[in-house]
């Protein structure tokens, strides 16, 4: 059985639907259909909400060794409800943040062009004023 043959088994083992197996996760309903289908894989970060929010061994999950769930007994409806939390690296994080800063960059350099194109607009309109009264 492959990893996305076991997520389809896991989600259907929660009693829960694809949308909802996705948002637990981070991930949009077209993406886990893909993943389910096997078209797409589980990125790092949907393994570590995996384990994290339904509890689920990623030795099953990767290697078949193990059970289904890290505790006896299906406790991941309780970790279903809880609030989502990111799993992100510091590395991850960082990229992101610097991600943000370059988009507030980039908007507050076009703010700058656009004020200094209106200014050049105003000079050039003055010079034309000039050079007709002459």
């Amino acid at each position: 059985m492959t990893v996305n043959q076991k997520l389809k088994l896991i989600r259907k083992d929660l009693k829960i639907s694809q949308v909802e197996f996705g948002e637990k996760l981070g991930i949009d309903k077209s993406s886990m259909s893909k993943i389910e289908s096997g078209k797409l894989n589980i990125g790092i970060e949907g393994l570590n909400k995996l384990q994290h929010v339904f509890d689920v061994d990623l030795n099953w999950l990767i290697a078949g060794k193990g059970k289904m769930y890290l505790k006896e007994g299906n406790y991941s409806k309780v970790y279903a409800n809880e609030p989502q939390v990111s799993y992100l690296t510091e590395e991850e994080k960082l990229a992101k943040e610097l991600s943000q800063l370059k988009d507030e960059m980039i908007k507050e350099k076009e703010k700058r062009i656009g004020i200094l194109e209106n200014r050049l607009k105003d000079v050039e309109r003055k010079l034309d004023e000039l050079l007709r009264s002459k």
